[in-house]
């Protein structure tokens, strides 16, 4: 333990342990579901289970680039410490 830093480990299926990180895996599966529904529904001839990878990582450009309303604020800005305005999100297809 240096500095004050230790790591401390926890066993399979203990969610309790992580609950901020469990709730953002929880909803970026839950969007990632949603935009393969909206596929199978609007365009039944193309969805395809091979879609998911791409869902997963548009869910996740999304959550982290969408400002929360909490903070007002994206998680990629407070990440790297910058400004911009949320224009890009305009065209994010759904």
């Amino acid at each position: 333990m240096d500095k004050g830093q230790g790591i401390q480990f926890s066993g399979v299926s203990a969610h309790h342990q992580n609950g901020v990180a469990e709730n953002g895996i929880k909803l970026v599966e839950r969007n990632a579901r949603t935009m393969m529904l909206h596929v199978a529904l609007c365009w039944p001839g193309y969805a395809d289970q091979d879609l998911w990878p791409m869902a997963k990582c548009h869910a996740v450009h999304l959550w982290n680039h969408m400002p929360k309303m909490s903070s007002g604020l994206a998680p990629i800005k407070i990440f790297t410490g910058s400004k911009s305005d949320c224009s890009h999100l305009l065209n994010a297809p759904p």
